[in-house]
Order: structure tokens, then sequence, then C-alpha cells
């Protein structure tokens, strides 16, 4: 499973900016780029080793646009599909909600993200 997520400038501050580069450890000059081209922020194959990571960063992506109310495009791709553009993924496009019923039905399907109390 890829994961997604494209965020629209209009509306990032230069402290949505900061926190961006906070989460993903990407440049500020590529941040940017993306930002105002449509290009992801973030994409990539969730599972695998570091699944338990992406699923932290993502969620805490989410969390941000939700917050700040910011414009963006979320999509599941198959594993290894290269984001090209909102419309020729327009299929593949998910809602927020949706992203995060997959992230918690990863949580509970990989004992990496399980629950610690079980």
């Amino acid at each position: 499973m890829r994961i997604v997520i494209v965020i629209e400038a209009e509306g990032v501050t230069p402290s949505v900016l900061m926190e961006l580069k906070r989460l993903t450890g990407r440049a500020l000059g590529e941040l940017r780029e993306a930002l105002t081209t449509g290009r992801p922020v973030f994409e990539r194959d969730v599972l695998d080793n570091r699944l338990e990571e992406h699923v932290a960063l993502i969620e805490g992506l989410l969390t941000l646009v939700e917050e700040q109310e910011l414009g963006h495009d979320l999509y599941e791709l198959r594993e290894g599909t290269p984001f090209e553009t909102r419309a020729a993924h327009g299929q593949d496009h998910v809602s927020l909600e949706l992203l995060r019923n997959l992230l918690e039905q990863l949580r509970e399907d990989h004992p990496c993200c399980g629950d610690e109390r079980e």
C-alpha cells in the first residue's frame, strides 16, 4: 500500500511549513515546491519494517491538516505505483476518515503497531 498526501499551498503559514519540515524531514525548498506545484509532501510504500514510523508520520500530517484546515488530497495507491498527478489518480482518492480507518486497521493487523497493553 502506497500512501500519498498532497497539501495545497493556500493557508500554509511559516509555522505550518516548519511543522511540515519537522514531520517529514524534507528541506524547506522541497516542501515549498511540492506545495505550490501540487506534488506530494508525503509519498511512501508503508507496508515494510518501518510501518510504525510511517503510521506515526501520516497521523501527524493528518492532524496538522485538520487543525490548520488545510486543503489536501489523500490517495491510496498500489505498492510501487508512483504518483503522477491528481487527475491521473482520481479513482485512488480517499477521505481523511477512510485513511484514519486504514491506519487503525494496519495497527490491528501488524504487531509492531498494535496496542502494547494486549
